[in-house]
């Protein structure tokens, strides 16, 4: 019997929801010519998701799943989102505010996709505020959830401005 990705959900998320985490994602595939699944939960956190977390989430699970009929049919792996993941929801906004991301917006009606960078100021209800950089002139715009195709976030190795960050917190510049 081989664990599906209903099942496997039902049993990671009290365990991560108890641990103070949340859960990203729960993928299971089967392994043709293994005869094992592998299963990889994705999880975070306000505050990231550490090591040692990672560890004890593991063994949590390892444990619960021991217990299953499939128990020696799988192979675990416990990560945290990376920084190439899209941010799908709003609490991928929250935990990444500051941060400069790369923005897809939905075409209009009969348009293209507007793409931008911006750093990620305030959320909203719905919206999030971004910080873009026109030639040098800062503007904070306004964005809807909805309107977004797809926002990655860029990984920068300078520090930003602080007139940038005064602009993330709602301040002016």
């Amino acid at each position: 019997m081989a664990p599906d990705t209903s099942g496997v959900s039902a049993l990671v998320e009290p365990v991560v929801t108890g641990a103070g985490f949340d859960v990203d994602e729960v993928s299971v595939v089967r392994k043709p010519g293994y005869g094992v699944s592998a299963i990889t939960v994705v999880v975070d956190g306000d505050d990231g998701v550490g090591l040692d977390e990672l560890t004890a989430l593991t063994r949590s699970l390892t444990a619960v799943f021991d217990e299953q009929p499939w128990a020696q049919d799988y192979a675990l792996d416990v990560t945290s989102r990376g920084v190439d993941r899209p941010l799908t929801q709003p609490r991928h906004w929250k935990r990444n505010h500051g941060r400069r991301v790369e923005v897809a917006l939905h075409p209009a009606a009969g348009g293209k996709s507007e793409k931008f960078l911006g750093r990620i100021g305030n959320l909203g209800d719905g919206t999030v505020a971004l910080v873009v950089n026109h030639k040098g002139r800062l503007a904070v715009r306004e964005v809807a959830l909805s309107d977004v195709e797809s926002a990655v976030v860029v990984v920068e190795f300078g520090e930003p401005s602080p007139a940038e960050l005064k602009l993330c917190d709602g301040g002016e510049a």
